[in-house]
């Protein structure tokens, strides 16, 4: 049987860090909902726009269909809509994901202009268990435009910091560990100078997605006021 004092460390363990997942989560929500309280949205928002989140910039990671690295350059000239999720996600990332491929098709049969100047990526946030292979398996459920991109932890790290994206997976994680990986859920939309217009959350409705893309791509509305 295990000593009293010691489950009750471990309880209290568990609780803690639970705990701390949830401030930081929290804290990166909020800064994104403030900033967004001082932007004017695609949808039209009479709100004055005051900034923007330090949101992009230079990244190295590899792209799975090739193996090859490649940098945030690769996808300047055109519009850039990133997610950041992991293969083994039940639920939240394919619903993500689906409504992207939903959106980026009915663009293609409606605005096939709009869907021209769109490249759609997903970042693992995963890299000990999303290997070339499992994410290349994993994207054939979604558009074939999705380019898998992952790294090493710490290239996985710099990215996700550069697009202030919170994860947190365990310090000993292996390739065949069973774990679940806590993460933002954003998909942002970068412009053809790796700028941020928008950012879609998953609040965000299938209809407000395709409208926001149609808004910042044809119109060249943005969330956002450059200082």
């Amino acid at each position: 049987m295990i000593a009293l004092p010691f489950a009750l460390f471990v309880l209290y363990a568990i609780v803690y860090f639970t705990d701390f997942v949830e401030y930081f989560r929290r804290k990166y929500s909020k800064s994104l909902k403030e900033d967004d309280e001082n932007a004017v949205g695609a949808g039209g928002s009479t709100k004055k726009a005051l900034g923007k989140p330090k949101v992009g910039g230079a990244f190295t990671l590899v792209e799975s269909e090739t193996g090859l690295p490649v940098t945030d350059s690769k996808f300047r000239g055109k519009y850039l809509l990133i997610y950041f999720g992991f293969t083994n996600c039940p639920d939240i990332c394919p619903e993500e994901m689906d409504k992207v491929t939903n959106a980026l098709q009915y663009l293609e049969a409606n605005h096939p202009a709009i869907a021209d100047q769109l490249n759609i990526v997903f970042v693992s946030v995963d890299p000990y268990r999303d290997s070339l292979e499992a994410i290349n398996e994993y994207l054939k459920d979604f558009h074939p435009k999705y380019i898998g991109l992952t790294g090493t932890p710490m290239q996985v790290k710099e990215a996700c910091r550069k697009y202030r994206v919170f994860y947190s997976a365990p310090e000993n994680a292996t390739r065949d560990g069973d774990y679940a990986v806590d993460h933002s859920i954003y998909t942002y939309l970068m412009d053809e100078y790796g700028e941020l217009v928008e950012y879609f959350s998953q609040d965000t409705t299938q209809d407000e997605l395709k409208d926001g893309l149609v808004k910042c791509i044809r119109d060249g509305r943005s969330r956002f006021v450059n200082q």
